[in-house]
């Protein structure tokens, strides 16, 4: 076992050739990312309130202040790396850089995650050049390694954008016409789009369009272009303080502020002040 714990950022490499169990659940100021590179059986951690199997090559995040409890106690040996970050290593420029407020990237992504073979190969990679990095803390260390997780996030952000492709239930003939609306949309989504808009823009009919992709994403059109259209207001009021809640709408697409606030408050259970007060 090793570990380096340095002024904001902690590191973590660990080789059990026991079982192990936490003795009880804690929470701490950080966030917390760990990579499971072995694990001989399935173990499992809990995360707030919900509970997720543990196996080998699945990455967990965890936002600050959260409990959180793994039990290895069925396995026979387990190797991970573990990276806990003080917030304040992250700056607004930081956010900027990977498209989303650090703070809400942890919040929203709290879990564990099965990473397709690309991103994990090149989490992986990163994640171990941040562990060789610790090993000798030379200058600049900790420059190096924001800017290698604020790497792993932005990969991490790729990976999560393509799910909503992925894991769609497209047959083949939906793949070939709805994925590439989908990819509109999310390129989009500030214009003013709408069924009948995007019915003419990919030669569809509107019926077949409506039909295809709620089956493919299971959300209708119009809940998707405002899902995509309110994560983007949340890492707008955040990133750009100086924005007014009304030019937050109209960068979105929101052609009234009241309707987006309203749906805001639908969606986060907060208005957009708020949001932009608590984050």
């Amino acid at each position: 076992m090793a570990a380096y714990p340095l002024d904001r950022i902690h590191i973590d490499h660990v080789f059990r050739n026991q079982p192990y169990k936490m003795r009880e659940a804690h929470q701490h100021a950080r966030y917390e990312l760990y990579y499971l590179a072995d694990i001989s059986s399935m173990g499992t951690v809990t995360i707030a309130d919900k509970t997720y199997p543990l196996t080998k090559n699945c990455l967990v995040l965890i936002d600050q202040h959260t409990l959180h409890r793994n039990d290895l106690s069925q396995t026979a040996h387990h190797e991970r790396y573990l990276l806990e970050l003080d917030p304040d290593i992250f700056d607004s420029d930081s956010d900027k850089l990977v498209h989303v407020p650090i703070a809400l990237f942890f919040k929203q992504h709290t879990g564990v995650h099965q990473l397709d073979s690309s991103t994990l190969l090149q989490v992986e990679q990163v994640l171990l050049s941040i562990y060789d990095e610790s090993l000798f803390n030379e200058n600049y260390f900790e420059d190096l390694v924001r800017l290698r997780v604020l790497e792993i996030i932005l990969l991490l952000n790729r990976f999560f954008e393509k799910q909503t492709l992925t894991n769609g239930k497209f047959s083949m003939a939906q793949k070939q016409t709805i994925v590439p609306v989908v990819k509109y949309i999310n390129e989009h989504f500030s214009e003013d789009l709408s069924l009948t808009h995007l019915a003419e823009q990919f030669y569809l009919s509107k019926a077949y369009l409506a039909r295809a992709f709620r089956a493919g994403t299971g959300q209708t059109l119009h809940a998707y272009l405002n899902d995509c259209r309110l994560k983007h207001a949340q890492r707008l009021l955040l990133l750009y303080p100086s924005y007014t809640i009304d030019e937050v709408a109209e960068l979105c697409g929101f052609h009234s502020t009241s309707y987006f606030i309203k749906q805001f408050r639908l969606h986060t259970e907060m208005t957009p002040v708020q949001f932009r007060k608590t984050y």
